[in-house]
């Protein structure tokens, strides 16, 4: 069944055909081109506009974007911060950010390359030890201590991982 959207030039609902074409659209002043998703109305061929598709073909935009500045996509900052078990304010607190900051990012709005930066870094295990270790303040003594075991247990992990890896460089050194 096909959609139907509201024709302006034929006044009444129409059943629309979805085409595709190239367009683009400015993010942070810079044109990023997508393959574009448009309806036509099936009576007079009038380009009609949905927001819905507005709102898909700008994500496709802001992604593109977010991969050309080596800016991490929204589904990885929640599975960085949910690596760690913390909720969106508990995160952005621990990275200096304001409250509702992470919650925009995750939604979908660019950031910066500054707290880009940090929440890159926050993979680490030994980073994100530094920044708890620093924030103690910012979590109850509870949540501090679940989020310690899991960096403790990441560390852990990482070092099993790298000891065959060192055992057999040594060995090709002697």
């Amino acid at each position: 069944m096909k959609p139907l959207i509201y024709c302006p030039k034929c006044r009444q609902e129409r059943s629309v055909s979805v085409n595709h074409t190239i367009e683009s659209y400015p993010v942070k002043n810079e044109p990023i081109e997508i393959k574009a998703e448009v309806f036509i109305c099936d009576a007079c061929g009038e380009e009609l506009w949905d927001q819905k598709a507005d709102d898909r073909n700008l994500e496709k935009a802001y992604r593109i974007y977010r991969k050309n500045h080596q800016l991490l996509q929204p589904e990885e900052i929640k599975n960085i911060r949910d690596r760690y078990g913390l909720t969106q304010i508990e995160y952005a607190r621990l990275l200096g950010l304001g409250d509702k900051t992470v919650t925009r990012y995750e939604a979908g709005s660019i950031q910066d390359n500054a707290p880009n930066n940090l929440m890159v870094l926050s993979r680490s295990p030994e980073v994100m030890r530094f920044l708890l270790e620093r924030g103690r303040s910012l979590l109850s003594k509870q949540k501090f201590s679940e989020v310690m075991e899991k960096v403790n247990g990441f560390e852990a992990n990482t070092i099993k991982k790298m000891t065959p890896l060192l055992l057999h460089d040594r060995e090709d050194d002697q």
